[in-house]
């Protein structure tokens, strides 16, 4: 995770929602494998991300039951679940 990205971004959330733009961040349903490599090889700290767009004006929508979609390679969903999760997100 590059550090000046993360605050770039951070610096456009809070600039779209001074435009009136509604941001909604979470975190994509992964096996376990990846979120391991996310958090550990790539630095992917999810509750200073989390805390970070917040404060900038970003919607936090918290996936519950993550394990319950599944993934064709570890990352990537499969269609069913591609398709459940875009309904769970479109309610929340």
């Amino acid at each position: 995770m590059s550090q000046e990205v993360l605050q770039e971004l951070y610096i456009r959330v809070a600039k779209w929602k001074s435009e009136g733009i509604n941001i909604f961040a979470f975190r994509f349903p992964s096996s376990q494998g990846m979120l391991l490599l996310e958090n550990e090889i790539s630095g992917f700290n999810e509750l200073e991300i989390k805390r970070n767009l917040t404060v900038a004006g970003a919607a936090w929508i918290e996936v519950k039951n993550r394990r319950k979609y599944s993934s064709y390679d570890g990352s990537h969903l499969d269609e069913d679940s591609a398709v459940r999760f875009s309904k769970y997100l479109g309610h929340e």
